[in-house]
C-alpha cells in the first residue's frame, strides 16, 4: 500500500475538521467526516498485492457445504435413528422397561391374557418369577400360586403371604428384609432402563421439557438482534438462576427419598451420583 496517500488524507482529514464541525450541522459534519475516509478504501490491485488474487476473490464467492461427508454422515445418523425408533414402536413395548413382566413374558395389565391383572405378585420371594394378580395378597386365605420353579422345572404350589404395593406396581411382602431382596438393582444398566422406562411413558413430560428451551431460545435469538446487551445478560442469568434451582429441588428430594427405605435397593447409582450432579449445577 502507498503510505504517502495516507499521509495526505490524515493531514486533510485533521485540517478541515474544525471547519466542518463549526459551520455544519452534525448530521452534516458527520457526512463530510465519512466522505474523508473515502481515501482509505484500497484498490482492486492494492488489494490483491497485499492478499493475493485468489483470497480477494474467494472473500466474494456464493456460501455453500464445505464438508459434503460429515454432512452425509449425519443425513446418514438421523435416517438410522428413525428407522430404529419406528421400529421400537412398532415392535416393541416401553412399558416393559418399568411394569411387571410374569414369567410368561407377560406385560402385567396391559397383555390380552392378563389384562384385568394389573399387579406383579412373587409367589416365591426367594425367587424372580411373577405372576400377575388383579390386588396384592393380604393372608394365606387369599389363595395358591403355581409356579415352575420346582424340582426339575415342575409346577409347585404355594399358598398367598401377606403383601403390599410400597413400590410401583409390584406386590412386595411386608417384611422389609424381603422387599429389599426382591427390588434391588444390581446394575447401572438396570436402573438406567427402569428410568428410561419411567421417562418415556410420560410423553407429555418429554414435550413440555423439549419445547421450553426450544421456545426460550428463539427468543433469546430475536433478543440478540435487537438488544444484544440485555439479552445476553438476561441469557446469562436465568441460566444461572435455572441452575440454582435445580440444585435446590435436587437437594430436597435427596433428603426425601434417602428416607423410604426400599429406595436405597432401587436407586443405588442415583444416589452415589446425586451429589455430582448438584455440584456441577451450582458450578455452572
Amino acid at each position: 500500500l502507498d503510505p504517502s496517500k495516507y499521509a495526505d488524507a490524515c493531514g486533510q482529514l485533521l485540517a478541515c475538521l474544525p471547519s466542518l464541525l463549526g459551520s455544519m450541522s452534525r448530521a452534516a459534519a458527520r457526512a463530510a467526516v465519512r466522505d474523508q475516509y473515502k481515501f482509505f478504501t484500497a484498490t482492486e490491485e492494492e488489494a490483491f498485492s497485499v492478499f493475493g488474487r485468489a483470497e480477494v476473490k474467494g472473500i466474494n464467492r456464493i456460501r455453500a457445504v464445505t464438508d459434503v461427508h460429515c454432512l452425509i454422515a449425519f443425513l446418514v445418523v438421523v435416517v438410522i435413528m428413525l428407522w430404529l425408533d419406528a421400529q421400537a414402536r412398532l415392535f416393541g413395548n416401553v412399558l416393559r422397561l418399568s411394569e411387571p413382566l410374569d414369567f410368561q413374558g407377560r406385560l402385567c395389565g396391559y397383555d390380552k391374557e392378563v389384562e384385568d391383572l394389573p399387579l406383579g405378585y412373587y409367589p416365591n420371594p426367594y425367587s424372580d418369577m411373577v405372576i400377575c394378580v388383579k390386588a396384592c395378597p393380604k393372608t394365606s386365605n387369599d389363595g395358591n400360586f403355581t409356579l415352575p420353579d420346582g424340582p426339575m422345572g415342575k409346577d409347585y404350589v404355594r399358598p398367598a403371604y401377606p403383601t403390599d404395593k410400597v413400590y410401583g406396581q409390584l406386590c412386595l411382602p411386608i417384611d422389609l428384609h424381603l422387599a429389599k431382596s426382591i427390588v434391588a438393582t444390581k446394575s447401572l444398566q438396570t436402573e438406567v432402563y427402569k428410568a428410561l422406562g419411567l421417562v418415556f411413558t410420560a410423553q407429555s413430560v418429554v414435550l413440555v421439557v423439549l419445547m421450553v428451551p426450544l421456545i426460550t431460545s428463539c427468543i433469546f435469538i430475536i433478543g440478540l438482534l435487537y438488544m444484544p446487551t440485555a439479552a445476553a445478560s438476561l441469557a446469562f442469568s436465568t441460566t444461572a438462576v435455572v441452575l440454582a434451582l435445580v440444585a435446590m429441588i435436587m437437594d430436597l428430594d435427596y433428603d426425601v427419598l434417602k428416607s423410604i427405605p426400599l429406595y436405597h435397593e432401587t436407586h443405588p447409582f442415583m444416589l452415589v451420583a446425586q451429589p455430582y450432579f448438584r455440584n456441577m449445577c451450582l458450578g455452572g
